[in-house]
């Protein structure tokens, strides 16, 4: 039994939320040039996975290159989010938000 095929077992026995991190990895464009057949066998082998899946289990995955991944994952996922990085002005309100605890307290 494949280590995909153990873990999906695991998520089909034992309800969580699971992540799968740096997803670019083994999600990566089945098209690329440079993708060797093993990285696309682990891609379409997950892809089974995903749709055989019927567990209650929350599946997701993140990664920093989304457009690297595979078109075919997104259909396979019901929701895309997508996050940008904060802006100079929103770093600056977070920082002020979380050191305001530290003002010095007036009498």
């Amino acid at each position: 039994m494949s280590r995909r095929a153990q873990i999906f077992d695991i998520i089909s026995s034992q309800q969580a939320v699971y992540l799968f991190d740096e997803f670019d990895a083994i999600g990566a464009d089945r098209d690329l040039d440079n993708e060797v057949g093993e990285i696309r066998r682990i891609l379409n082998s997950f892809l089974q996975f995903i749709e055989q899946d019927s567990s209650t289990s929350i599946i997701t995955a993140a990664t920093n290159n989304i457009e690297l991944l595979d078109k075919a994952l997104f259909r396979r996922f019901d929701d895309v989010l997508h996050y940008s990085l904060p802006t100079e002005k929103e770093i600056l309100n977070l920082y002020k938000y979380k050191l305001s605890i530290y003002r010095k307290r007036e009498a």
